[in-house]
């Protein structure tokens, strides 16, 4: 029998790099884990220089961090920075020795951040001194015992170390073969860091992995919009954490928002408040500001005017009396929504939603048979802001300005956005979903700024980041949270705000139209008055002038002493007075006529309802599909990983086919879902000859049922900026047309053709069928105008064209040239000269 043997549990050097992809989901990602780390460390400033055009032997690109914060001195190194996966932190630094930031880090995986970036990496410390006069437990934290020791041996010195990443990438390398120089080196004040202090942390990063994704035009835009709203714009100024980016000379900064401005601007605004505790109490609270009420008064007026043709008859006085109330009676509202338990909630509020939350019976409670206790994060709060853009006389340009930079519910720790939450593509309170489902509000998702705070050490351990810095683990809290925040506060202050909605509303419209002249109503506290209708006006009129028209006449007539001019212009007066007699009551057959066409226009559009309905349904249906999608999207990639050893290929195969499926579906959903808009309006340059070419040679879509159309491309290529989905939708929908009425028609030979004609920054597309249908060609880009079997078609393919191609300055036409059958064929897209 052989002798028992000792073995070790070793790790590959891959590693390093596998955890990286695996962990950090993008570059961005990777970013916002540096400025996180710069926090931590109580730093004051961060600044990030990309240079993408930078070369070294390492590749292209260049980054450097730096930050003027604690520092680290060899032990820290060692112990912290490079042990991955180290508990350091959490047991060390939670809470930071200067500022009392808590960390925002705790499970020692930021710094594979550093690997995700680059190449190469080299880093400088330098420690500062005043934390370490502060600190009681030295040996702990610095590896030292003797504050006079430590402090001589750190106060003129730099760290420094390097590692290059493609050592840890060569085959059969064991992570601890792979050693690090530390390097010692003498400080010089003003030499080392730009920001000039005698501390802090620089890492310069060479050989940029994902150069082309800095290269992006797009970058830049969110560098400025969502990475430094990573930190809370709304923070009190104290904090004083700031950041800077540059990218290829465009710099960007942190700022705080002007949260008086907010408040002062904004019409409705929503505080929130839950303070882990015994009373388990959630407090919300609706202010409304003058402005709201202002607007809401405008609007009622406008459509008493307007739809009913009725006057505001209130005095002065009585008008203020009327604001006099709303100031007192709906300038607040607020409820109080116990969380003890299910029960509770109910009693609370019978209208919420109870039935998604995660429970478990309260072993502290005698009777447990009806006690369903939630499991709740620890203390939370925010501040929701609403605006109506209804109105210029009500909102400035101002204003709406400032209000599109800050769109958004965001979710903060600590001062630190938690990614996706309150992206404006990222509408995880579900405000649309409720706006098309419910009597619209104004809280939706392009009206509404705000923050939610989940700051504490007991939300660090309850509501857990994802790994990958994507969301939050969806265990029993981080599902709760989300559930407390959108079926509980969101549906709060949204029920407040329908109820004052209710106020000033016009009940029974369609009775209005039927008030005699001078009648009166009352709504919201202001009197109206039906007025005469002009038609009527002019009717009473003419009969009352009419006597005295016929009695000149008949004296002209008949009298030998009237002169003969003035017997003319009497003639000629009772002549235009039958004019405009036979002019009113023209006039009032028209009218007639027209409130006739109002009719059928209004029962057309009922037929219509139903499709509207569907649309909604579908709008709604698109933005769960497109959150499923980034789902089964991030299983792939993970089933990928996991086959990257295995031989199987038809797993591997089907997993890519998914993938594909995926995006194409992706691309189509997207233009269902109005809350994923931002996320086309993405501006890129193409070669729009070679980007057609690629995109359609490999499209499914030439083959539709027995017919498989043949693309023909020919012209020259040039250059245009567009938003390429935009562009790829069109043209998918533009093939689906042309395939279609192909094969309906039986066309020998199908062909799609495509032509670039630089010159005149066009393409022409075109097949050979038999053209456009004369009955519909006028009004072909309107939405609902189809020829097509109704179970076949809504009309909508080329309205969705038009309107996807504007989105970047591009227009489409009917060219009036004709085809052998005589009939338009051919659809011109000129491209701007951007």
């Amino acid at each position: 029998m052989n002798p028992d043997k000792s073995l070790n549990l070793t790790i590959d050097s891959r590693i390093i790099s596998h955890l990286g992809e695996a962990l950090i989901d993008n570059e961005k990602i990777a970013l916002l884990e540096l400025i996180k780390n710069a926090s931590d460390a109580d730093a004051l400033n961060c600044s990030i220089l990309i240079d993408t055009g930078y070369n070294s032997d390492f590749g292209k690109g260049r980054m450097v961090i730096e930050d003027d914060g604690n520092g680290m001195n060899p032990y820290i190194i060692e112990n912290a920075f490079l042990k991955i996966a180290t508990s350091f932190k959490k047991n060390n630094q939670k809470i930071s020795p200067k500022f009392g930031r808590i960390a925002q880090g705790n499970k020692g995986i930021g710094r594979l951040a550093l690997n995700q970036l680059g190449n190469h990496l080299k880093l400088w410390t330098k420690l500062d001194l005043e934390v370490i006069e502060k600190e009681k437990d030295l040996e702990k934290k610095y590896g030292e015992k003797d504050i006079s020791r430590l402090i001589e041996k750190t106060k003129d010195t730099m760290y420094s170390f390097s590692i290059n990443w493609k050592d840890y990438e060569k085959d059969d390398t064991k992570v601890e073969d792979i050693k690090l120089n530390l390097e010692y080196s003498e400080f010089v004040p003003k030499k080392f860091f730009s920001h000039r202090k005698s501390h802090g942390t620089r890492i310069e990063i060479l050989g940029l992995k994902g150069l082309e994704f800095w290269k992006k035009n797009s970058i830049a835009k969110e560098l400025e919009n969502e990475v430094l709203a990573f930190i809370n714009p709304y923070l009190d100024e104290k904090y004083n954490f700031k950041v800077s980016v540059n990218l290829d000379g465009n710099e960007f900064r942190s700022e705080l928002n002007d949260k008086d401005f907010v408040k002062q601007t904004s019409f409705s605004q929503t505080h929130f408040n839950f303070v882990d505790g015994n009373e388990k109490k959630l407090f919300v609270k609706v202010i409304r500001n003058r402005k709201y009420f202002d607007s809401k008064v405008a609007s009622i007026i406008k459509k008493m005017n307007s739809a009913y043709e009725f006057d505001l008859i209130s005095t002065e006085k009585e008008i203020e009396e009327a604001f006099e109330y709303y100031q007192k009676e709906l300038s607040k509202d607020e409820r109080v929504i116990d969380l003890k338990s299910i029960q509770s909630i109910v009693n609370s509020d019978p209208s919420l939603k109870t039935e998604n939350f995660l429970t478990f019976k309260n072993p502290n409670i005698e009777d447990k048979s009806n006690i369903d206790c939630l499991y709740l994060p620890g203390s939370f709060s925010g501040e929701i802001y609403a605006y109506s853009l209804a109105s210029k006389e009500t909102i400035t340009e101002e204003t709406r300005k400032k209000l599109n930079a800050i769109l958004g519910i965001k979710l903060y720790r600590n001062n630190f956005m938690i990614y996706p939450y309150g992206n404006q593509s990222n509408d995880w309170l579900e405000l649309g979903k409720y706006n098309q489902t419910q009597n619209s509000i104004i809280y939706k998702p392009h009206t509404t700024t705000g923050v939610v705070r989940i700051d504490g050490e007991k939300n660090l351990e309850l509501l857990k980041e994802l790994t990958n810095r994507q969301g939050l683990v969806q265990d029993n809290y981080g599902t709760n949270f989300l559930y407390l925040m959108r079926d509980i506060v969101f549906k709060v202050l949204a029920r407040l705000e329908a109820n004052f909605d209710d106020f000033f509303e016009i009940k029974n419209g369609k009775e209005l139209y039927d008030y005699e002249e001078g009648a009166q109503c009352t709504f919201a506290n202001l009197k109206f008055a039906r007025r005469s209708k002009p038609i009527e006006d002019a009717k009473r009129e003419v009969n009352k002038v009419r006597p005295t028209v016929v009695s000149l006449s008949e004296v002209a007539n008949n009298s030998l002493f009237i002169e003969p001019e003035v017997a003319t212009d009497i003639e000629k007066i009772s002549k235009a007075f039958e004019r405009f007699e036979n002019s009113t009551s023209r006039f009032e057959r028209q009218l007639e006529t027209k409130n006739e066409q109002i009719k059928q226009q209004n029962d057309y559009f009922e037929e219509l309802m139903p499709i509207i309905g569907s649309s909604i349904v579908s709008e709604t249906l698109a933005h769960e599909i497109l959150r499923l999608s980034v789902n089964v999207q991030r299983y792939c990639m993970e089933i990928r990983r996991r086959l990257e050893k295995n031989k199987d290929e038809v797993i591997k195969r089907s997993v890519m086919s998914i993938e594909s499926d995926i995006k194409f579906l992706t691309r189509y959903t997207s233009i269902l879902d109005t809350n994923s808009y931002s996320r086309r309006r993405r501006y890129e340059h193409c070669n729009l000859l070679e980007t057609t070419k690629k995109f359609l040679e490999t499209s499914p879509l030439f083959s539709y049922k027995n017919t498989d159309v043949i693309l023909e491309v020919s012209g020259e290529e040039f250059e245009t900026k567009m938003i390429l989905d935009s562009y790829k939708i069109a043209l998918e929908n533009m093939v689906i047309n042309s395939t279609y009425w192909l094969d309906k028609f039986n066309i020998d030979n199908p062909r799609f053709y495509i032509k670039f004609i630089p010159a005149t920054r066009r393409i022409e597309i075109f097949d050979n069928g038999i053209g456009i249908d004369e009955r519909v060609r006028d009004t072909l880009f309107e939405p609902f105008v189809t020829n097509k079997p109704l179970e076949e078609g809504r009309g909508m393919g080329l309205y969705i064209v038009k309107s996807l191609l504007e989105e970047f300055g591009a227009t489409i036409a009917l060219s009036s040239e004709l085809n052998k059958y005589d009939n338009y064929y051919k659809f011109v897209i000129k491209f701007s000269g951007e």
